[in-house]
């Protein structure tokens, strides 16, 4: 069942993961929000789009940024718990997109790790809730397991919590495809 030799999840992805996630903690963080609107008073993104010739580019205002987390502050942060349910829906979403056009997709697809994954895509996919009547075959991962009695609630926080995607990814990898490990940061082995 395991290829080898085929990649599901690789470095780049994970490194994308932990930088959004990283980012997205750090600038939130009181002690950097100086620093941060000292050396980074606005960011531009090129964009290719124009609208009547003129060209349109993204434009990132760094203070009304922090500024609104400063009058967040950092208890009870709904941004920062909204922000790692958006990253982690669009990644666990666009990862999935990835596994299924793997070659050993069809041979992995009723494994139990698989639909455990592919309930939680659908959940994240369908406004974080899970919505079905019957599994037709066990979604289990780790100590979790999808049952019936999950439909209507939330993938996050009721069944997963905020650092499980990239486990569960990284599991699922291992277990089907070529190993990934992360050494210096996160050794992770079969």
């Amino acid at each position: 069942m395991v290829n080898n030799n085929e990649e599901f999840l690789t470095i780049e992805h994970f490194d994308i993961y932990l930088e959004l996630t990283f980012s997205m903690m750090c600038v939130r963080h009181p002690n950097l929000h100086n620093p941060i609107l000292k050396e980074i008073p606005g960011v531009t993104v090129a964009s290719s789009c124009a609208v009547q010739g003129k060209k349109q580019d993204i434009n990132i205002p760094t203070k009304g940024i922090i500024d609104g987390f400063k009058k967040e502050g950092l208890t009870d942060v709904q941004s920062l718990k909204q922000g790692f349910y958006h990253v982690n829906s669009m990644f666990l979403i666009s990862m999935w997109a990835i596994l299924t056009e793997t070659q050993n997709f069809n041979n992995i697809s009723r494994e139990p790790e698989i639909q455990f994954y592919r309930h939680v895509r659908n959940g994240c996919a369908h406004g974080n809730m899970f919505n079905f009547t019957k599994l037709r075959y066990p979604a289990k991962w780790r100590n979790k397991e999808i049952v019936a009695a999950n439909s209507g609630q939330s993938v996050f926080p009721d069944v997963l919590k905020d650092g499980d995607p990239i486990f569960l990814l990284v599991d699922i990898n291992n277990k089907f495809f070529k190993n990934l490990s992360v050494p210096g940061f996160i050794e992770f082995s079969n």
